[in-house]
């Protein structure tokens, strides 16, 4: 009986002792020190909470991607240098006690727990900050960082097959940050959903298209089916050249059209029926994240509505933070009463068509050097109108508008509420025409 508890103890020992050297010696167990305080100190930045006010989950997990530039690098590079000692070992020329996609396995797992331990622990830190009340994080883009730190490890492994592991580490993560940083800054746009962080993503009214992970899960799949063709010859690894490189046009071409389809922006409409609703006239309806504003919005269109009608314009029966609505709204998540009137008045102005290319420019010129200018740029003009007319304090219109705009009002304020209507009226006319302000003949 004691023999065999010392047997028992020298077999647990030994096991023991070869984990704890292994865990030891792994380039994944320094993972860890570069990629947690530097996805803490980004994830916790101003750049990233300052966009985080409303409490939508969708939004929170579009800025915790952004740890994929710490974490997916690092990852690859320690994958670079496991893989080179693995070859320099020479193990894989040996008889094989085990098969080598188990080899690959105990390689790949510590370096897999640094990174979801990066990714996990950028979650954490945007829901601390996020501060949600319903929903969750998005599974499309936890998904897609996921692909991309699976295909930045495999990219690693390949690179060292290849290379010595003192040249392929830092190669293959000064090209992982640049592949994953880089593409934000060029053109075409669709470029940047190949990176698994879908940029401006995503308003209340919108969630991301599933186009944002079937493209990096795209490039992510070439790389795990090139290393699997490199296992499979491990004698001869040169003779899989073509056949990985066919893979990779294949996986490269897939995603690129996978991104192509998305446009400009990788979101879509979100489901409507998420909206919670409150009224009749008219019915008003936010999204949950500002179900605490729904009572405040209800009495402030009715007010809205009721004194826009008593000029004599017509308002749409419906107010909503659904983009697709005729009335569209959107609350600031700490709005107060004013704050609510002032967004639910401005919204009536129907939303001005892409009458001409390019942004729009950052200040507005003076109304009266906009004659011949789109129409597009009087939308502020109208807007702060409309806002004066159902009540909004001046104060609160004087914040959200140049200067310019409170001037040319007050100009036109002592003339009849008739005139200033038609006025309103033509002005609009010729917004959603794309004509001139001073209509066809330029006057």
């Amino acid at each position: 009986m004691a023999r065999r508890l010392r047997l028992g103890y020298a077999v647990r020992s030994r096991l023991s002792s070869r984990w704890t050297w292994y865990l030891r010696s792994h380039a994944a167990l320094k993972a860890p020190f570069f990629i947690v305080p530097m996805v803490l100190l980004y994830e916790t930045s101003a750049f990233v909470t300052m966009q985080l006010g409303d409490g939508y989950w969708v939004t929170g997990s579009a800025k915790a991607s952004y740890a994929l530039p710490f974490v997916a690098p690092v990852c690859a590079a320690a994958a670079a240098w496991e893989a080179g000692r693995l070859g320099r070992s020479g193990a894989l020329r040996l008889a094989p006690a085990r098969s080598v996609f188990h080899v690959l396995l105990r390689l790949v797992s510590p370096i897999a727990a640094a990174g979801l331990l990066g990714l996990l622990l950028s979650y954490v830190a945007v829901g601390f900050e996020l501060d949600a009340v319903t929903g969750h994080p998005s599974p499309v883009i936890a998904a897609a960082a996921v692909a991309v730190v699976t295909g930045m490890t495999a990219a690693g492994l390949i690179f060292g097959w290849f290379l010595p592991g003192v040249i392929a580490a830092p190669a293959v993560a000064v090209l992982g940050w640049i592949l994953i940083t880089y593409p934000v800054t060029v053109s075409p746009p669709w470029l940047r959903h190949l990176n698994g962080m879908p940029e401006d993503c995503c308003m209340l009214a919108a969630q991301p298209s599933a186009g944002v992970f079937f493209a990096p899960a795209a490039l992510a799949a070439g790389a795990v089916l090139v290393l699997i063709l490199l296992v499979r010859e491990t004698r001869h690894p040169r003779w899989m050249l073509l056949p990985g490189l066919a893979v990779s046009a294949v996986a490269v071409t897939a995603a690129c059209l996978t991104a192509r389809s998305m446009g400009d922006s990788p979101q879509s409409e979100r489901d409507p029926g998420d909206l919670r609703c409150a009224g009749s006239s008219p019915l008003v309806c936010v999204w949950p994240e500002h179900a605490n504003l729904l009572s405040e919005a209800a009495t402030q269109a009715q007010v809205v509505r009721s004194r826009l009608q008593a000029i004599g314009l017509d308002v749409p029966g419906t107010a909503s933070e659904a983009s697709t609505a005729d009335w569209f709204f959107y609350l600031p998540g700490d709005a107060d009463a004013a704050e609510v009137r002032l967004a639910l008045a401005r919204a009536v102005v129907p939303r001005p068509p892409e009458c001409e290319p390019g942004r729009p420019p950052r200040q507005l010129p003076p109304w009266e050097s906009m004659r011949t200018a789109s129409s597009s740029l009087a939308v502020p003009y109208l807007q702060a109108w409309l806002a004066l007319q159902v009540g909004v304090p001046e104060q609160y219109v004087a914040d959200a508008y140049p200067v310019d705009v409170l001037t040319y009002l007050h100009e036109r304020a002592g003339s009849p509420v008739s005139h200033q209507r038609e006025e309103y009226e033509r002005t609009l006319a010729l917004v959603r025409d794309c004509r001139p302000l001073g209509g066809t003949d330029g006057t």
